[in-house]
């Protein structure tokens, strides 16, 4: 409760640039109560890790929040990929099959919010096409989870490669809405795909 107060107190100040962040404002906290509560050790990283990683992410997205960061774009990629990362170990760490829909309705809606943001932060799409791209790649990584869950992945690897897909689709759709999505930045949006499957199913087939 403490953690949620401090977080209203400082969302609550009059900063104008707080608007454009509220989604990852609002559950990063809820993100990290749940990874910190409920979750074990992943890999090495225990809970003081856990606790340093989000609030290496917090104090990241206040520089964001109050213009600190000059390549803003940059750092808020960073930190979303970041983000995804974490939602994603959080899903499949807990998910199994017969709690799939409830789980995975949950991580649709986070997913749908989150790049709602992303893509009305980036620009030129907001409103309901920015809904629109952001629900259609919530919905195919919604699809894409319910595969993995039944392949013998690590639920690292599974969450890794789920992101990855995430990630790509993100970079895509913003630069498509940018108009630089061209056949050069498709081939190398699809070789980076291959390359990093092969290699995530290659270490988790050791």
């Amino acid at each position: 409760m403490g953690l949620i107060v401090i977080f209203a107190a400082i969302y609550f100040r009059e900063v104008e640039e707080k608007k454009l962040f509220r989604i990852s404002f609002w559950l990063l906290p809820v993100l990290a109560l749940a990874a910190i509560g409920f979750m074990g050790p992943i890999g090495p990283v225990g809970p003081i890790g856990l606790i340093t990683v989000f609030a290496a992410l917090f104090f990241v997205l206040l520089g964001l929040i109050n213009l600190f960061f000059k390549e803003r774009f940059l750092v808020y990629g960073i930190f979303n990929t970041a983000f995804l990362i974490a939602l994603s170990l959080l899903f499949f760490y807990f998910l199994r099959p017969d709690n799939f829909w409830i789980l995975g309705t949950v991580f649709f809606i986070a997913v749908f919010l989150t790049l709602k943001e992303v893509f009305g932060f980036f620009g030129p799409l907001e409103g309901r096409r920015a809904a629109l791209f952001a629900g259609v790649l919530g919905f195919l990584g919604l699809e894409l989870s319910y595969i993995l869950q039944f392949l013998p992945l690590g639920f690292m690897s599974a969450a890794v490669y789920l992101t990855l897909f995430l990630v790509i689709a993100r970079e895509t759709v913003v630069s498509s809405a940018k108009g630089g999505l061209n056949f050069s930045f498709m081939m190398k949006q699809i070789t980076l795909f291959a390359v990093l499957t092969i290699v995530v199913f290659a270490l988790s087939f050791r």
